[in-house]
């Protein structure tokens, strides 16, 4: 009786850890040519803050390095659930400081993009790794899109300024989402159309 005491315990808790992490999928579009290892550090540290605020992430890899991948899977509807993120060769000529952009209508968005070159900048002058750095702003701009444009804060990962001046005096791993927004960050995962997430 003991023996499957266990096995029916599992069973029961296994339903219950599934929802208590709900997960964003990220189709990524790597038009600037990174190498491998920087992807692979940028895709590790977003994950990784995500993960600190309840929230997993799937990384679909939609096109590396100019070469696109998955074709009939990266084709599916974008939602709630689904987001895309965009790493863009050099800067964004109406704001050329700007390390990245989400752009959100009605509160959220699908689309979000990133300014590899920018970046660089930054961790170069602050003594960041790069691929850390770009993680922190792939996960800025993907907060953006699940809180809306007006989630800046005064600190976190959603601070809303990034000048090389400001990453000098910060810990990298001080950069996470707010005890404030971790709520807001899974309710808006969690509150996706259910027709959505059954697409995944």
């Amino acid at each position: 009786m003991r023996r499957a005491f266990f096995p029916l315990v599992n069973l029961l808790l296994c339903p219950l850890a599934a929802l208590a992490q709900p997960r964003v999928t990220i189709t990524l579009f790597d038009l600037a040519g990174l190498s491998s290892q920087t992807i692979r550090e940028m895709k590790a540290e977003t994950t990784r803050i995500f993960r600190a605020a309840g929230v997993g992430i799937e990384w679909l890899d939609c096109e590396l390095a100019g070469k696109p991948v998955n074709l009939a899977v990266c084709a599916e509807p974008l939602g709630p659930t689904r987001l895309m993120l965009h790493l863009i060769p050099g800067v964004n000529k109406t704001k050329p400081k700007a390390s990245g952009m989400a752009f959100v209508e009605g509160g959220a968005g699908v689309f979000a993009c990133l300014y590899p070159d920018r970046v660089w900048e930054h961790a170069s002058g602050a003594n960041w790794e790069f691929g850390d750095l770009l993680g922190h702003a792939a996960a800025h701009e993907i907060g953006h899109l699940l809180l809306g444009s007006n989630a800046h804060s005064p600190a976190g990962v959603m601070r809303a300024r990034w000048e090389t001046e400001d990453l000098r005096r910060l810990s990298h791993e001080g950069l996470t989402f707010l005890k404030g927004q971790l709520r807001s960050v899974q309710t808006a995962v969690r509150q996706a159309p259910v027709a959505e997430r059954s697409q995944r």
